[in-house]
């Protein structure tokens, strides 16, 4: 499942304005080895493919498992998957 990303601009008080993106369905491509979904190997949004350069990252939580990583195109997110449904959603760290 993909979807667009939702972006919120914000200004701050002072007078800086802060750009965060809300969490946004993705499709992730992982490497599974001696666990299924291992790591992220790519990240797919709205049909365009970015490649996981590097992991930063990885903690899991009860019900999620989380990733911080830096993509091809030089961004970088956090990744979560939801441990119950395995649905992902991606954010700006």
């Amino acid at each position: 499942m993909t979807s667009s990303a939702a972006i919120v601009s914000i200004e701050h008080p002072s007078g800086a304005m802060l750009i965060r993106m809300e969490p946004s369905a993705v499709e992730v491509l992982c490497y599974s080895g001696y666990a299924a979904d291992e790591a992220p190997r790519a990240v797919v949004v709205d049909g365009r493919r970015s490649e996981v350069v590097r992991v930063e990252r990885r903690w899991r939580e009860p019900d999620a498992r989380f990733f911080v990583v830096h993509l091809a195109d030089g961004t970088r997110y956090r990744l979560r998957q939801e441990v119950r449904t395995g649905a992902w959603t991606m954010t700006t760290p």
